[in-house]
């Protein structure tokens, strides 16, 4: 090759050192910097030596800036992502600026993932005419409003349907039913979208006398877990916790399906007691001390726990050792989600509530005790 107008050939390592040069360049300007340094190292100029090694790695180390070593990027090496795939953090990968404006605050950090509760694995069988369970309506208190939406659940997983929950948008008794709604825990499945057809009963679910068999030790478990996935006040201190139903009930022909006698609970606490001398019992109830006289006879082992913070006394039912049912939504959906000892004082089972509770038959001014029951 000849220099245009002079007719003197041009080496050919000075073409190749141009060339180089020009890729150099190139290179180094899209901050990829090796392939371009030992290009012209080599094959463009062909210099060598220490010093200028030295100074072009340094002015290298410059345009590629400090290292980003996944594991240098995370305080606790744990942290750091286990894969062979890119390492980026999510506001580089869609192009966002890490650098933070002047007088303005850091972005706010991704929200966490939803709880455990709402993954809840549960048969589902399409068809029909709907895909989900949901029930509404309901204004009376609340063991009556949340009971609807435990039997609700527990259908849906009979019936291998995902269940919807409707909050509540009355409870009464002077309770705020946003705060329940909180209480509660309960939440849809995570299946459900605006797509899903929801079967919407008004006030219960059809079919609620069988839900005592819908109530399997699986479904309880999922129930107490909801009911546990939201702040709950401490548990219950007593070996034994009796609801007594009261306040809102008096003894008449028309109330008899709600009431129990003065005398059953005055037998039950001195029966316990007899077998389990430093037991320590409380009864919830409404009212005033002197009405619960004949029940207590002033032993000083039986508290009365009365006209308590609703919260408060439900979660005492919950959570209580031994657990003594009313005629009552209330500690009846309490002892749904009880996983100790449940005892219901009654000549007729309950179909309402599960397996394994325990019944204590009225006889003449006596309780009836199975033979096999245990006290202590």
């Amino acid at each position: 090759m000849q220099r245009k107008g002079s007719g003197v050939p041009v080496p050919r390592r000075y073409h190749h050192g141009c060339i180089g040069l020009v890729v150099c360049i190139a290179v180094l300007a899209s901050s990829s910097g090796f392939f371009g340094y030992y290009y012209y190292m080599y094959y463009g100029l062909g210099l060598q030596g220490k010093n200028l090694h030295s100074s072009l790695q340094s002015r290298l180390h410059r345009l590629r800036g400090p290292s980003t070593n996944s594991s240098s990027r995370y305080q606790n090496p744990s942290d750091a992502p286990t894969g062979g795939g890119p390492t980026t953090s999510p506001s580089r990968a869609l192009g966002a600026s890490s650098a933070t404006a002047p007088g303005t605050s850091p972005p706010p950090p991704p929200p966490p993932s939803p709880p455990p509760s709402q993954h809840r694995p549960h048969c589902f069988h399409p068809g029909d005419d709907h895909d989900a369970i949901a029930v509404t309506g309901h204004r009376d208190g609340f063991g009556a409003c949340y009971s609807a939406q435990l039997q609700a659940l527990a259908l849906a997983r009979h019936t291998c349907k995902h269940y919807v929950f409707i909050p509540f948008q009355r409870v009464s008794h002077n309770q705020d039913a946003q705060v329940m709604n909180r209480f509660c825990g309960l939440a849809s499945d995570a299946e459900v979208t605006n797509r899903t057809r929801v079967k919407t009963y008004h006030n219960n679910v059809d079919g609620r006398q069988y839900s005592g068999r819908w109530m399997t030790p699986s479904v309880r478990a999922e129930l107490l877990s909801l009911y546990r996935s939201t702040p709950k006040p401490d548990d219950c201190p007593y070996d034994v916790a009796i609801h007594i139903r009261r306040g809102d009930v008096i003894d008449t022909a028309n109330m008899e399906a709600r009431w129990i006698d003065d005398w059953v609970y005055a037998a039950l606490i001195s029966d316990w007691l007899y077998h389990c001398p430093d037991a320590s019992i409380a009864i919830y109830s409404e009212g005033q001390a002197e009405q619960f006289r004949n029940i207590t006879h002033a032993d000083g082992r039986v508290r009365l726990v009365l006209n308590g913070d609703l919260r408060v006394t439900y979660h005492h039912l919950v959570t209580a050792p031994v657990l003594v049912v009313a005629h009552s939504a209330f500690s009846v959906s309490a002892g749904l989600l009880n996983p100790n000892r449940i005892i219901y004082p009654g000549n007729r089972n309950s179909s309402e509530l599960p397996g394994g509770t325990e019944y204590v038959r009225l006889g003449t001014n006596q309780l009836v005790w199975d033979s096999n029951m245990r006290w202590c």
